[in-house]
């Protein structure tokens, strides 16, 4: 009997890890597939943005405002505004808002919706700048003078989900209770789970004890895996962290 039991335990050890190795297979190219994707669509959006920092109007309203005249203030406003309106027309559709920043953090333009959500946001100088708005995901690009190399500004802008995450890929599932998950690590904060409820909670709520009961900085490294326990189920993860 105990030589059978032995080479019955064995070959179940066997099968368990031959199914172990196929779900981390499986989830991984899953992960991969979304990550690739997303990375694609976000360097789409730092492209786009990159229109917004570095052309002839925006680097003359730097300039300008670096100089401190008024009146060439003013001239350089009056060509860079319409340029930023056409180019807020054609590429707003991604952005809940962009502003474009002086190196000491005042507006010299913005569009779109503010931090605060459904204050408005309008065109031309303002006040300082306001922390991170209710975007999803915030890009900055820093804008310096194309002659001496000097940082002059930044833009900033707040990326909507549907610009970045592909919601297909993120979709698709091994298993019937497989899922993918999207994190903000900047931010620290849920960008996509299958369960709205998640949507902008903070990392927290999944990496807590009743969740996956993890220590994030696990996603400091470029790629791995993790267990964790749900319900009366051994789950399997993969994760792939973005640099961007």
């Amino acid at each position: 009997m105990i030589p059978l039991v032995g080479v019955g335990i064995f070959s179940y050890v066997r099968s368990l890890r031959a199914v172990e190795s196929l779900v981390a297979t499986q989830v991984e190219e899953i992960v991969r597939n979304a990550a690739r994707q997303v990375s694609e669509r976000y360097a789409v959006q730092e492209s786009n943005l990159l229109l917004l920092a570095d052309n002839a109007e925006t680097q003359a309203l730097f300039a300008a405002r670096l100089s401190g005249d008024s009146a060439r203030i003013e001239a350089a406003l009056a060509t860079a505004i319409p340029y930023l309106e056409y180019a807020w027309e054609v590429l707003g559709e991604a952005y809940e808002w962009i502003e474009v920043r002086d190196r000491r953090g005042e507006i010299l333009f913005q569009a779109g919706e503010g931090s605060v959500p459904g204050s408005p946001r309008t065109p031309g100088i303002s006040g300082p700048a306001p922390g991170p708005g209710s975007g999803w995901l915030t890009l900055q690009q820093m804008v310096r003078d194309r002659e001496t190399g000097q940082e002059v500004g930044t833009v900033v802008a707040a990326v909507i989900p549907d610009a970045v995450l592909p919601y297909e890929a993120l979709e698709t599932r091994f298993g019937s209770s497989g899922y993918s998950a999207v994190l903000d690590r900047a931010s620290g904060q849920i960008l996509y789970h299958p369960r709205y409820a998640f949507w902008r909670q903070n990392l927290g709520e999944l990496a807590s004890p009743g969740g996956w009961g993890i220590d994030l900085s696990l996603f400091d490294q470029g790629e791995g895996t993790f267990r964790y326990r749900e319900s009366d189920s051994t789950r399997g993860a993969f994760f792939q962290s973005l640099e961007s």
